[in-house]
């Protein structure tokens, strides 16, 4: 702990798989997950910012790992049929293990055995090539490890050293059969979770035998980011106002959360509204913006430490709770999320960043949008309308 820095990363040239990140899936992509990348692209870059590292986009080399999967069937025939034979199973070689699950398929394979199929195909054809009998590969497995390893090893060489860089940053294990081929050290921070609820991470690969400095690099990237989400804890606020008793729960888990809302007066107890909601609930505040004598309950929801959500319900004339919808973002141009929201004596701001527009080159205009609105009464129906629009200077961050 002692070689831990929150500074090892300063002056620290790094470099970028921008590209590999931002199209980690083969196009053509809907905008809303390409949207969900480039957020993640956002918290990588304004990590290493913070951090004070010199980054760089890079780009991966034509290079590619040669016989890489031949390598893990046939360490799937050399090492796991090992194993089973270790542990009494009527099996000595990957064939034999083909054969015994289509014995009684639905018990054994009811997924089927498609790897297993394709690992017999893959052997039989590298004994060919090699002149050795399928039973006998141990050591073109060796050869084979060995020379991809030097392979791997050579690849990342030359990424350092063209790019003058001492640290490569990838997405979650995007680059393993890279890093861990070569033998090379890497380290995933946590980026918090994406849309999904699932747990994303940057993995920072270092250069050979950096180990060290790798742990304290990736130290000073989680102290200036600290994006790791915490297990959720349940949530209830209970609230009064204007003689109605409001009970907010929620049990804040990340995956599948969900709220329930109810109200009681000395009238009328509601049914309770439950709902599936992404993200956490922080807090309730109970108003009357339209001062109709008729309270609204505000619930704030936190998607990612960038982008909040505001749930709005009032009560109608039977004394039910419902949901008011915010409008359609008009106009919606340049917008990605990262949303906040104000709540003023009778009126809702939302104020979220601007990016430019082309989905080839998006990047943040230094302008945030901020949009006014009001509660309106239309026939026992209560709307939210836009009531003015407005763009400013995004305050920076360091």
């Amino acid at each position: 702990a002692a070689t831990l820095n929150t500074e090892a990363l300063r002056n620290v040239s790094v470099g970028v798989l921008r590209d590999e990140i931002l199209w980690s899936s083969a196009p053509a992509l809907p905008l809303e997950w390409f949207s969900e990348q480039h957020a993640i692209m956002q918290k990588i870059d304004r990590g290493l910012q913070k951090s004070h590292a010199s980054s760089q986009a890079i780009q991966l080399p034509p290079e590619q790992l040669t016989s890489l999967s031949r390598l893990i069937f046939i360490g799937l025939a050399q090492d796991s049929i090992g194993y089973l034979i270790n542990a009494g199973a009527p099996v000595a070689s990957l064939n034999d293990l083909r054969n015994y699950n289509e014995q009684q398929p639905e018990i054994r394979v009811p997924f089927g055995q498609l790897l297993v199929r394709y690992g017999c195909s893959l052997i039989g054809e590298f004994a060919d090539q090699v002149g050795s009998s399928e039973n006998d590969l141990t050591n073109q497995y060796q050869q084979l490890a060995l020379q991809l390893r030097k392979q791997a090893a050579d690849i990342l060489d030359n990424i350092f050293n063209e790019n003058e860089i001492d640290l490569i940053v990838s997405l979650a294990n995007d680059q393993s059969p890279l890093y861990a081929t070569a033998g090379y050290p890497a380290i995933t921070i946590p980026l918090g979770l994406d849309d999904d609820g699932s747990p994303i991470g940057v993995t920072l690969i270092g250069r050979k035998g950096d180990d060290a400095k790798l742990l304290s690099r990736a130290f000073a990237f989680e102290q200036a980011t600290k994006y790791r989400v915490n297990p959720g804890k349940p949530f209830r606020q209970i609230q009064k106002f204007q003689a109605v008793t409001f009970d907010l729960k929620s049990p804040n888990v990340h995956f599948g959360n969900s709220l329930s809302l109810g109200s009681a007066s000395h009238h009328v107890q509601s049914v309770p509204i439950r709902q599936q909601i992404n993200g956490m609930v922080l807090g309730m505040s109970v108003r009357d913006l339209n001062q109709d004598r008729i309270p609204e309950v505000y619930i704030s929801v936190r998607i990612d430490e960038e982008t909040d959500s505001l749930l709005i319900y009032t009560l109608n004339s039977r004394h039910a709770l419902t949901r008011v919808e915010f409008p359609p973002l008009d106009p919606s141009a340049g917008y990605y999320g990262n949303d906040r929201y104000v709540l003023q004596d009778s009126t809702i701001t939302r104020i979220f960043p601007l990016f430019t527009s082309d989905p080839d080159d998006i990047r943040p205009t230094g302008k945030s949008r901020q949009i006014t609105y009001q509660l309106k009464l239309d026939a026992d129906r209560v709307s939210l309308k836009q009531t003015r629009i407005s763009e400013i200077s995004s305050p920076t961050t360091d």
